[in-house]
């Protein structure tokens, strides 16, 4: 409430400037609308922490892989839209369901930003699955991970920034491995760094 009530202000009065000065500027009224599109990204992200913070209720809603990687794409490119995401699922059917999709989409959001942050030019999302495994790829076109940053991609606290303190990759790591995943790092064959996450199969959707 205390966060939800100031976004929605910020949301009413943005589409109180552009009802007011919107008509004589253009450029005033795409920028009242991208901010208008941002907070609601915001009550999004608000709305699935909230969601999430209850992981034993998380576990109990599932989405289809595919759904997932599509819906997180969605919320991603209002975050970044300047940055092309390419998104890809394939495998044998059925599709596997992912339990807890509010907190894997989170931390997608946040694994997808790092990607962004090396290569902003573009990345791609990719998810393939056998009996046993999802796997979930991120891959940015950055130059990959050096011999001695790829020797240290799995100590915590590590970063692919300069100077940058892990936190991201510990947290992902700290929410996939309570649901039996883990994510890597690792040089993908055609260049870039490759973001894996690696999580237990289920099949079906009730």
């Amino acid at each position: 409430h205390e966060l939800g009530t100031p976004l929605s202000t910020i949301a009413i009065l943005a589409r109180e400037l552009e009802l007011l000065h919107g008509e004589e500027d253009l450029p005033l009224r795409e920028d009242l609308r991208t901010l208008r599109q941002q907070v609601e990204v915001c009550k999004s992200i608000l709305g699935d922490l909230l969601r999430s913070a209850d992981l034993a209720s998380d576990r109990e809603a599932a989405q289809t892989l595919d759904v997932l990687l599509e819906r997180t794409r969605n919320r991603w490119q209002l975050l970044r839209p300047q940055v092309p995401l390419r998104v890809s699922c394939a495998g044998a059917p059925p599709l596997p369901a992912i339990t807890a999709p509010q907190t894997i989409g989170q931390t997608l959001i946040s694994l997808l930003n790092n990607a962004a942050d090396a290569c902003p030019t573009g990345v791609d999302l990719t998810g393939r699955w056998n009996q046993q495994r999802v796997i979930i790829e991120i891959r940015d076109q950055g130059p990959g991970l050096s011999e001695e940053a790829e020797d240290r991609a799995g100590e915590a606290f590590f970063s692919t920034k300069n100077g940058g303190a892990g936190i991201g990759l510990l947290l992902a790591n700290a929410a996939l491995e309570r649901l039996g995943g883990q994510v890597s790092l690792l040089n993908h064959p055609q260049g870039g760094i490759c973001t894996r996450i690696d999580l237990p199969v289920r099949m079906g959707i009730a």
